[in-house]
């Protein structure tokens, strides 16, 4: 009946409504603001479709080859994951841009309300990070989409459904789905209409080349998931699984000297072509959203 239709639509959203907000701690925002008030004369300001403006950082290398779009983890923010950012664009020797989701530090709404993050204000960030990229000339092909933790939701959308090109993605510590991340068995797929960052359904989609690392003793977001998006991936290198090491612990260099060793692999490993699938294809946005 209509009553009950009714009924079950209202526990879709409530549980869709608890996910998301499980799915993002945002940190205090007191340091983010202290680190990029310090980095004033360096800020870009991002504006996403759906009316954010989200600060960005570009860290660049004279040298430097390829350009890294940097998505960083839920309970870190732009401020937090800078130093790790800088580290990175010098040891590998690569430019690193790394901006913010909607919703995080110092982000905002162009209609002033309270700025709350989401899944779709995710990819619209990831979105708005690309273009800005394109529009200042850099080369499609010499991008790699860097993705760490719930980075890996926006990651993989950008590099399986925006219809953008890509060097190369690297995920770390990826999620299957937020949910997944958690639980991985059975009980998850009874959930997955509650689920958001579904990045078992898109990775099959992914044409480019893909490096996967993740921590085999993970209990924040189980190495199942990561095991998992690499079995799906299409074009992919040896991945980086490392023992006895959880989701913040990851040993700094072997992680930077597997990125720089995958920097010299990806004129080998070409863009793959993917059949489409018409029953899952989707627009810029993400999934429709339940109603």
């Amino acid at each position: 009946t209509q009553s009950t239709w009714g009924q079950k639509n209202v526990r879709v959203q409530m549980w869709g409504w608890v996910v998301e907000k499980l799915a993002f701690p945002v940190p205090d925002r007191s340091f983010a603001s202290q680190i990029l008030h310090d980095k004033k004369k360096d800020l870009i300001e991002l504006h996403t479709s759906n009316g954010f403006i989200i600060p960005a950082l570009w860290i660049t290398r004279p040298s430097a080859k390829f350009t890294v779009i940097y998505s960083h983890g839920n309970a870190e923010d732009l401020g937090l994951c800078l130093s790790w950012c800088e580290h990175l664009a010098h040891y590998c020797d690569i430019n690193v841009f790394v901006y913010e989701y909607g919703g995080y530090s110092s982000s905002k709404r162009l209609d002033g309300k309270p700025a709350q993050p989401s899944e779709e204000t995710c990819y619209q960030s990831i979105k708005a990070a690309y273009e800005y990229l394109i529009r200042n000339n850099v080369p499609p092909t010499e991008i790699i989409a860097l993705g760490r933790s719930l980075g890996s939701g926006p990651t993989v959308h950008l590099a399986s459904k925006l219809k953008v090109e890509l060097a190369a993605v690297v995920l770390i510590s990826p999620l299957s789905s937020a949910i997944r991340s958690q639980i991985f068995n059975v009980f998850s797929f009874a959930m997955s209409r509650y689920d958001i960052f579904l990045n078992y359904k898109k990775a099959r989609q992914i044409p480019f080349v893909t490096l996967v690392i993740h921590g085999k003793a993970d209990e924040v977001v189980q190495f199942a998931n990561g095991e998992e998006l690499y079995g799906l991936l299409p074009n992919k290198v040896l991945p980086l699984w490392i023992p006895e090491c959880g989701h913040n612990n990851l040993p700094q260099k072997d992680v930077f000297d597997r990125i720089k060793a995958f920097l010299e692999e990806i004129p080998q490993y070409p863009k793959v072509k993917i059949e489409e699938e018409p029953s899952t294809s989707l627009s810029l946005s993400s999934r429709s959203q339940v109603s």
